[in-house]
């Protein structure tokens, strides 16, 4: 019997993270929405929602024997049943919290589109490919260089295919491109294929080359090789590794397909190209797969890849929509008036930096943190005074206080001429590097800095000061 529990909203445990102070070092009095953009952790609501989104992802791609769906399957069935002889005086159930989330994202696309998973297709002894899959370890412009040569001094018997996708705003859904090169370098094909708006760049780049390799079957014959070559190194990675996942329809039929090709005594292999390194074939793939976009659809699947995408976009807008509300009429020193919306995943910050340097970056940014400017808010300092005389806040600090000029140097060293802001140093990535070495050098706004300068000056109480965050030095 499945319970009918409480809201999923009721259950503290499930949104349980660290909180975003803990994770920044941060004052705990530090405005909420700034720490969460900061800390990369989107508000416990929006959090919840696709995390609900995302288990009912997961029902989609597992076996429909897999016991979760079989026990959803039989509550859709009790609730048929119900529903039937359902009467006036009679309450209908409630819907479990498993029907709940596998119901969050049925409305989000057609269930009759969506691409085909054969489960337990194969065994797992089986994890070899009839084609080999080569992908270069070299960085862009030696790699294009490489194969430039090596296509200059092919074999004779080698037939040489090019495949990409693209999406563009001029056109619909997404357009692949196919171009094949004979020994002599005449284009002797090309294909123009759009599958579709519910599908994304990678499943274009996944079925052009699967499509490449059901083309050079259909012209194979005993001793050709053919080298079919891809920019994107997930769709070849997939194609490489049989599996359950996503996907795997291309993977199937790329099997098949090349199995047939080496019976007629030809050899595939598929191999990355650079793009948009001057590669002759992979450029003109990439303008057919241009033009692609703005021919008819000949598909209507939705692709997993898609609809998880959509789940992540969803989560951005949510969260975007969420840090928008009454954010007009605040004060031009509130953090949403300085800096601009910039959610993300992960934190912003390079690694192999010292915490304290790290805690005190984001302090000096969200305006809460080792500067009197905020201490005497609470009581903790008598004064706002920094040693040179100035008011000691975030932007004196970093760009006015004379105590720490010769340092401010490596601030501006890239353009001397130009002086830099408070959002160039903190809201970008190239200054939140020169920050953190700033600080580094310098040490302000960190524990140890503020307690050793109040030790310093006569005219403030002696003791540590308490009241700020934690594990920052």
């Amino acid at each position: 019997m499945v319970e009918r529990a409480k809201p999923i909203q009721e259950n503290p445990s499930i949104l349980a993270k660290p909180r975003p102070s803990k994770i920044l070092g941060v004052f705990k009095t530090s405005p909420i929405k700034p720490m969460e953009i900061e800390a990369a952790l989107c508000p416990p609501e929006v959090r919840l929602n696709a995390g609900i989104k995302q288990y009912a992802f997961r029902l989609l791609k597992i076996s429909p024997s897999h016991p979760v769906n079989l026990i959803a399957t039989k509550l859709a069935t009790e609730k048929e049943n119900q529903d039937v002889v359902a009467t006036p005086q009679r309450k209908q159930l409630k819907p479990t919290q498993l029907e709940k989330i596998k119901n969050s994202i049925q409305k989000d696309f057609d269930p009759l589109t969506l691409e085909g998973i054969h489960h337990f297709y194969f065994p797992p002894w089986k994890k070899e490919v009839p084609y080999k899959v080569n992908i270069s370890k070299l960085g862009k412009e030696e790699a294009a260089m490489i194969h430039n040569l090596a296509f200059k001094y092919r074999c004779k018997n080698t037939i040489t295919i090019y495949t990409d996708a693209s999406s563009t705003l001029e056109g619909i859904g997404i357009g692949i491109g196919i171009a094949v090169i004979l020994p002599n370098g005449r284009i002797s094909h090309q294909e123009t294929i759009n599958i579709g708006v519910n599908q994304l760049v990678y499943n274009g780049e996944l079925l052009g080359v699967t499509k490449a390799i059901e083309y050079a079957n259909s012209i194979a014959q005993p001793g050709n090789k053919f080298k079919i070559y891809s920019d994107n190194q997930a769709g070849l990675f997939r194609l490489k590794t049989p599996s359950d996942l996503p996907g795997q329809s291309c993977l199937i039929k790329a099997i098949k397909v090349a199995e047939a090709i080496q019976n007629k005594g030809a050899e595939i292999s598929l191999n990355w190209v650079p793009g948009h390194t001057s590669v002759q074939g992979n450029e003109l793939a990439d303008s057919l797969a241009k033009e692609a976009t703005k021919i008819p659809s000949s598909s209507h699947e939705t692709s997993y890849a898609f609809i998880g995408m959509d789940i992540k976009r969803m989560k951005s807008e949510n969260w975007i929509a969420i840090l928008n509300t009454n954010n007009f009429h605040q004060p031009s020193s509130t953090y949403s008036r300085n800096y601009p919306w910039k959610i993300s995943s992960k934190i912003r910050v390079p690694g192999n930096i010292k915490r304290s340097t790290i805690c005190a970056q984001f302090q000096l940014k969200i305006g809460h943190g080792y500067f009197k400017s905020y201490l005497k808010r609470f009581g903790i300092s008598s004064n706002d005074s920094c040693r040179c005389g100035g008011k000691e806040s975030p932007d004196h600090l970093l760009l006015n206080c004379p105590i720490y000029k010769t340092v401010r140097k490596t601030l501006n060293k890239d353009n001397p001429t130009i002086r830099p802001t408070m959002k160039y140093l903190l809201h970008t990535k190239a200054g939140i590097i020169k920050t953190l070495e700033f600080i580094e050098a310098t040490r302000i706004a960190t524990r140890s800095w503020h307690l050793n300068r109040m030790h310093e000056e006569e005219e403030e109480e002696g003791g540590e000061e308490g009241g700020g965050p934690e594990d920052c030095d």
